[in-house]
């Protein structure tokens, strides 16, 4: 079981309009009428309008959503958008969206591209692209093409994920957006800043059109849980972990798009997408395991191992989008060419994956089969950081890069074939994937000590290596472990005998490609 909490709260400005009643002549004078506020009225229709006509007029089973939409929901980022559209769920963490789930199929099966070019995952080990990467503050438009035809690449199970930045030609005339948030995290007493600006404007007798988008966010949060990891037997606790999560997560995104259309029948652009993610996080952990007989029933005494816990890790994650393109139509005929690079990489370098203090402890007890309290008795030492030995320390260091380059022609007619108007496309795409990973991890285990003084000089028991505060958690878990301590212990020990596994991989690969002829 996991449970969290965090509230958010957000400051508005709104308008309003105050009617003043007056009582009746006999009664008294007619006050003089307050002058009324101005009443701000937002309109939606428009937009519902273009996501609708976009949908309409797309040939495969599409879901658009338009950025009027997007911007009015508290949406942080492409995921948590995607998740209002039908048939799209969202895979989360720390209750934030990260993965498109499309028609029950897993992120892992679904594509993403950005104006046309295929999104590398930046995560080691899997094809699923993290969209909490991207701010919601910077899409034009989202589009969830759920059937493919045969000029689309057949690299998707579920779905393909079509993300659109802004351009000069979506809007009339010149265009300028500014966007500040503040929020505040009452689980953590933090506040969290954003900030988004959008301009646009167009140069050349409006033949040349230049948008420009910037987003920054910082958030700052808290979340406690409480895990069984389904450890429980016949209302019987296996195990249960208390666990403390401290993240501070960072979004910077910059766009920019240069359009030129020096006729109605000809088009170029050249578009770039940049985004980063960073998750910095320490989590402190007191876990019960190995109770004795396997289980514990509720209220009753039993004795267990307890283990505290903690892991400071950090990683970035990028994602760069680079397209050219442009068309060209005379007659019946057009002419459409697109090259393109994409790259996605994460970086996590020297993390503490874990440090772990163990003892045994006796007399506890818990209350509670959905949420277990665990209470110790008098005088026991599950508090007590002098009675927890060293147990293990992993450090990990992580990249992962991930790139993708293509070029794409298609040449299409169109065509009357009685009542019916149709498009004859003939076209060639060449593209090419390379994805590296590169993993080292280094173990300090008491289990796999050789010799007596395998942690070698300094102190091997908890309170060596807490912090001043209390862990903040509804039930107790007891003094925070300082994460620099742990670091300066670790650093006199033989790290090269510690290495516990090294991961190297370098696959390259053409992507699956569309039909070179289809016919609508």
């Amino acid at each position: 079981m996991i449970t969290w909490k965090s509230c958010l709260y957000k400051l508005s400005i709104f308008a309003a309009c105050a009617l003043l009643n007056g009582q009746s002549a006999a009664q008294q004078a007619m006050p003089v009428p307050a002058q009324a506020e101005p009443v701000v009225v937002t309109g939606q229709a428009s937009s519902i309008r273009k996501a609708l006509l976009a949908q309409d007029a797309s040939n495969p089973i599409t879901s658009v959503v338009s950025a009027d939409d997007i911007g009015t929901l508290p949406d942080r980022n492409a995921a948590e958008a995607l998740a209002r559209m039908p048939g799209v769920s969202v895979q989360r963490d720390q209750g934030e969206g990260r993965y498109a789930v499309i028609r029950g199929l897993g992120p892992d099966l679904n594509t993403v591209t950005i104006n046309g070019a295929l999104v590398p995952a930046p995560e080691n080990g899997r094809r699923g692209v993290s969209l909490d990467v991207l701010p919601a503050g910077m899409i034009r438009s989202l589009e969830v093409i759920k059937t493919l035809t045969p000029d689309m690449d057949a690299n998707s199970l579920g779905g393909t994920i079509e993300i659109k930045t802004l351009s000069a030609f979506d809007l009339p005339g010149k265009f300028l957006s500014a966007n500040a948030g503040l929020g505040y995290d009452q689980l953590s007493k933090k506040s969290s800043p954003s900030g988004s600006l959008l301009w646009s404007d167009r140069f050349a007798e409006g033949k040349l059109g230049v948008a420009l988008g910037i987003s920054a966010e910082k958030r700052k949060f808290a979340s406690d849980d409480v895990e069984t990891g389904g450890g429980w037997s016949a209302g019987k606790l296996t195990s249960v972990e208390l666990r403390d999560y401290q993240p501070v997560r960072e979004r910077k995104a910059l766009s920019l798009n240069l359009d030129y259309r020096p006729s109605t029948d000809q088009s170029f652009y050249a578009k770039t997408f940049w985004s980063a993610f960073s998750d910095d996080e320490i989590r402190d952990r007191l876990g019960i395991s190995n109770i004795t007989g396997g289980s514990a029933a509720e209220d009753t005494p039993f004795n267990a191992r307890a283990e505290r816990n903690l892991r400071q890790r950090k990683y970035t994650r990028d994602i760069v989008s680079q397209v050219l393109g442009g068309s060209k139509a005379w007659d019946d005929w057009k002419l459409e060419g697109r090259i393109g690079l994409s790259s996605a990489n994460e970086d996590q370098p020297d993390a503490l994956n874990s440090v772990a203090f163990r003892q045994n402890v006796t007399g506890l007890t818990f209350k509670g089969t959905v949420l277990p309290v665990i209470t110790a008795p008098a005088g026991s030492t599950l508090y007590d950081p002098s009675k927890y030995a060293l147990n293990a320390i992993t450090f990990q260091s992580r990249l992962s890069e991930d790139k993708e380059k293509h070029g794409k022609f298609d040449l299409s007619r169109r065509l009357n074939l009685g009542n019916f108007e149709s498009t004859l496309k003939v076209g060639f795409k060449s593209s090419r994937r390379e994805k590296t990973n590169n993993t080292d991890q280094w173990t300090y285990n008491s289990a796999t000590a050789t010799s007596p003084n395998y942690w070698g000089a300094g102190p091997t028991t908890l309170n060596a290596f807490n912090g001043s505060n209390m862990v903040d958690f509804p039930q107790m878990i007891g003094l925070s472990i300082d994460p620099a301590l742990v670091r300066a212990r670790a650093a006199g020990l033989n790290k090269a005998g510690a290495l516990q596994f090294t991961h190297r991989s370098d696959d390259r690969q053409p992507e699956p490609q569309a039909a070179d002829l289809c016919e609508s």
